[in-house]
């Protein structure tokens, strides 16, 4: 499951967070995961569920923000440290 959406929605656990949330049914996004590509109801949606809801660090995206200023904390929200690992505390800096 690769990234589709506009927050690139990826993984499989993922998907189905997102497709319970938005269709009522974990399949609806397992069995055509591009409904996320095309459809921008549903790219906009699970970004905005994603940044409202994924929680890491205690914080969600939009809480990072709101409460921290940090867009940072919104980076290694959404990418996991991938971008700005978060041992080494470069979130903090951004």
């Amino acid at each position: 499951f690769f990234g589709r959406g506009a927050i690139q929605t990826s993984w499989n656990y993922n998907y189905i967070d997102v497709s319970l949330a938005l269709t009522g049914s974990a399949d609806t996004f397992c069995t055509d995961p591009d409904l996320i590509a095309t459809n921008e109801s549903y790219a906009w949606g699970a970004a905005i569920y994603f940044w409202m809801s994924h929680v890491k660090n205690g914080k969600t995206s939009h809480d990072s923000v709101l409460t921290d200023a940090s867009f940072g904390g919104t980076v290694d929200n959404i990418n996991g440290g991938l971008e700005c690992p978060a041992s080494a505390g470069y979130f903090t800096d951004a």
